[in-house]
């Protein structure tokens, strides 16, 4: 059985990539997405890259995708990031429970983590 804080993904870069303090991270993000003018965009978005750095250095750049997105709904959200702490051969999913963000918790879609999870032994 897996405990509570198992299913748990906790920030391990709050504090150091980006605030750690719910109000500050607020007013920094809304701050690049104030900044961020896009052009009209023709056609269905059904992704964005963004870059992944400290929040000071990417940030700016990665409000462009989400002022794209802006006031549009999505069913699931699937964010592919490198490991900062070790090499590994393979793709580690995270497949349950919540992600404890600064802004709050994230519910992880364990269906589609699963299908994920399934779809490839390079995958675990």
């Amino acid at each position: 059985m897996v405990n509570q804080r198992e299913k748990l993904r906790f920030p391990v870069v709050a504090g150091q990539f980006y605030p750690e303090e719910k109000k500050e991270l607020e007013e920094m993000i809304e701050g690049f997405l104030k900044e961020a003018k896009i052009p009209k965009i023709e056609g269905e978005i059904f992704g964005i890259l963004v870059p992944h750095a400290g929040y000071v250095f990417s940030g700016p750049v990665a409000a462009y995708s989400y002022k794209a997105i802006e006031g549009k709904n999505f069913e699931s959200v699937i964010l592919i990031g490198d490991s900062h702490y070790e090499y590994f051969d393979g793709v580690s999913v995270w497949d349950r429970g919540e992600w404890e963000t600064p802004l709050g918790r994230v519910k992880v879609d364990e269906e589609l983590a699963r299908e994920i999870l399934d779809f490839s032994k390079r995958f675990f």
